[in-house]
């Protein structure tokens, strides 16, 4: 077997060789581990802002658009009834709640298939753009704008109701899914079946009993009164109606 033989041009070169390869590994690799670690960060960063979001609309959003729509739908109710002079039976009640609060519109007469903006009704400018189905659109539209993110919202109509568990407070729920995606994390965030409540008190709105039994004539609004319920006599209950 014959020995191979290398020059010492040969030598030269493969030393050059050598030692470039050793220069590159050394210039590239670092950077590539920095360039790394920073596109981790940037992800890391992106999905934390995205999940204080998507906490905002648990605890925050929802219950601040629930209670704003559930007081704007019962100025809308009450003008309605003194518009009508009629009281909205019970059992209609939620149903039509639910129907203004996501639309706007309501059932006239009620529980009939005639739906108009409850607005053209009480001629007030009320629900026009503020209705649970409006604030969905914008919390959407302002999210893709500001955080590039998609954001799905669905509200079950079937949840959405008002319930009165004690005097003076009035007690609002809903049932809401959402989906929200940022495609330059490739993550998604799905919540699905979100009970959202709030309350909101009743003093201030005009009583539909005087509205509707005064034929409009009389308007009282509620408001508490610090006299004992043993202390009641006709002076105080006069006072109480003018004060």
């Amino acid at each position: 077997m014959g020995e191979i033989k290398i020059g010492k041009k040969g030598v030269f070169f493969t030393f050059i060789a050598i030692t470039a390869t050793i220069l590159l590994v050394f210039i590239f690799t670092p950077q590539a581990g920095v360039s790394l670690e920073r596109n981790a960060e940037a992800v890391k960063e992106r999905v934390g802002s995205v999940d204080n979001y998507v906490n905002d609309l648990k605890n925050r959003y929802f219950e601040n658009i629930l209670r704003s729509t559930s007081h704007r739908a019962m100025l809308s109710l009450i003008a309605y009834i003194e518009v009508k002079k009629i009281f909205i039976p019970e059992s209609d009640f939620n149903s039509v709640f639910s129907e203004v609060m996501l639309s706007g519109n309501i059932s006239d007469p009620i529980g009939s298939t005639n739906h108009v903006p409850i607005d053209s009704i009480t001629g007030k400018n009320i629900m026009s753009g503020n209705t649970l189905l409006n604030w969905t659109t914008k919390i959407k539209n302002a999210a893709k704008d500001t955080l590039n993110l998609d954001t799905t919202i669905t509200i079950n109509p079937l949840s959405v109701n008002i319930s009165q568990k004690t005097p003076w407070k009035l007690e609002p729920n809903m049932e809401v899914n959402f989906t929200v995606k940022a495609d330059d994390a490739n993550a998604e965030w799905t919540v699905r079946e979100l009970v959202v409540t709030t309350n909101m008190s009743i003093l201030g709105f005009n009583d539909p009993y005087y509205l509707v039994k005064t034929n409009g004539a009389f308007k009282n609004p509620i408001k508490k009164s610090n006299v004992e319920p043993t202390e009641w006599d006709l002076a105080k209950v006069a006072a109480q109606l003018t004060d």
